[in-house]
C-alpha cells in the first residue's frame, strides 16, 4: 500500500483556525468522494513546539493519504469529482509551496484503531545524511516504540525512492498534549538520528490528528 504525505502551507490571508476549518470542510468532505482513498488523516500543525534537536517546518498541515498503489493516484485525477476537489485546494493552501512525500508504511506499535480517536503526534521528517539511513532509522524508531514514555502508536514510513524530499517519516502518537510534552522533554532526537540523518535538512512538527477517512481496511492489510 502507498502512503502519501501532502505538505500544506496555508494562504497568507488565512489564520490557523480558518485554514483548519476549510481543510476539514469542504475539503475533507470532498475527499470522501474519492473511492481510491483507503484512509485519510489531516494533521494540523501545533505552532511553537518542535521535537528536540530538529528544525521546525513552515507547513500549516500535513495530509496523510493511503492508496492501493501509484496507479490509484492516476485514477483519482479522472474521477468526475476530482476537478472540484483539486480547485478547492486553491482556497486554503499555497499551491506553489505544496510538497509531496511518497512512502510505504510500517507499523511498529499500533494504538487505538477507532476513527474517533484524535491523538497528538510528533512527526519527524528525516533526510539522508549518509549513504544508508534505512536500517538505523528502523532501529531508532523501534527503540522509541518500546521506550518512549507515553507513546501509544509508532509508524515508520520509508520513501519509495531517492527522489523524495525526505527519506523517512516517523509518527509518534500520544493520548494528550501533556504526555507528548513530557516525552519530548526527555528525548533528544538529534542524538537518536544525528549519525545517519542530515539534521539541518530534517524537520520536526507537532500536530493534532483528525481521522477523516478511517475504515477498518481488514481486506487491505495484506497489501502493506
Amino acid at each position: 500500500m502507498l502512503k502519501v504525505f501532502a505538505l500544506l502551507t496555508k494562504l497568507d490571508a488565512l489564520d490557523r483556525a480558518g485554514f483548519g476549518a476549510h481543510w476539514r470542510h469542504p475539503h475533507g468532505t470532498l475527499t470522501k468522494r474519492m473511492p481510491q482513498v483507503r484512509r485519510y488523516v489531516q494533521n494540523l500543525v501545533e505552532p511553537g513546539i518542535t521535537p528536540t534537536g530538529l528544525a521546525p517546518a513552515s507547513w500549516s498541515g500535513v495530509a496523510a493519504i493511503w492508496l492501493r498503489d501509484a496507479a490509484a493516484m492516476g485514477e483519482m485525477t479522472v474521477h468526475p469529482d476530482w476537478p472540484e476537489l483539486d480547485a478547492d485546494g486553491d482556497l486554503f493552501y499555497d499551491r506553489a509551496r505544496l510538497g509531496w512525500v511518497m512512502t510505504h508504511e510500517t507499523i511498529l506499535r499500533e494504538g487505538d484503531g477507532d476513527a474517533a480517536t484524535q491523538p497528538v503526534k510528533a512527526m519527524i521528517f528525516l533526510k539522508r545524511g549518509t549513504a544508508s539511513i534505512e536500517k538505523p532509522m528502523i532501529a531508532a524508531a523501534g527503540r522509541m516504540a518500546i521506550a518512549l514514555p507515553g507513546v501509544t502508536d509508532v509508524r515508520l514510513s520509508r520513501a519509495i525512492d531517492e527522489t523524495q524530499p525526505f527519506d523517512g517519516v516517523i509518527e509518534l502518537s500520544f493520548a494528550d498534549r501533556q504526555t507528548l510534552d513530557h516525552a519530548l522533554a526527555t528525548t533528544d532526537f538529534a542524538a537518536a538520528f544525528g549519525d545517519v540523518a542530515d539534521m539541518t535538512a530534517s524537520r520536526g512538527i507537532v500536530v493534532q490528528e483528525d481521522r477523516v477517512i478511517w475504515p477498518e481496511m481488514a481486506a487491505a492489510e495484506g497489501d502493506r
